[in-house]
């Protein structure tokens, strides 16, 4: 690869590094670029996509946070679009889409979403919304 610091070229590495997520701290290990000539390190797109991915999975696994497949999934279990499923969950109208698009949901949305799994539970929650609301087509 190319240096943007000299006419030179730049040297794949690995290196340790911890990041901050959610006042939790996350070790990965990140690809960089190091100049062979000055010695300043750099990172691509696609990189620091790769390295934010991982500490989105790490968070996910300790917290048992579903991904968005999954939260996908659940969704299409139950033949809803996701802002009927934002609805009966009582997140906000786009939330339940920002989730599968790999938005991570707070704690206490994840644990909202795994009870969902539960066909009684998500029965219930649609009985509240029709109450409250009057909805007839959920």
């Amino acid at each position: 690869m190319e240096s943007p610091f000299c006419d030179g070229k730049a040297t794949l590495i690995e290196k340790k590094a911890i990041i901050p997520y959610r006042k939790e701290n996350f070790e990965i290990i990140r690809q960089l670029y190091r100049c062979d000539q000055t010695g300043l390190e750099f990172s691509t797109e696609d990189q620091d996509e790769k390295a934010v991915n991982e500490i989105y999975d790490a968070y996910r696994k300790k917290h048992g946070i579903p991904t968005p497949q999954e939260i996908k999934a659940l969704r299409e279990t139950y033949g809803l679009s996701a802002s009927k499923m934002s609805l009966i969950l009582g997140f906000g109208i786009n939330q339940y889409h920002n989730y599968e698009m790999g938005e991570m949901p707070s704690l206490s949305n994840a644990k909202l979403i795994l009870a969902a799994r539960n066909t009684e539970f998500f029965k219930t929650l649609i009985l509240l919304v029709k109450n409250d609301l009057g909805e007839k087509n959920i």
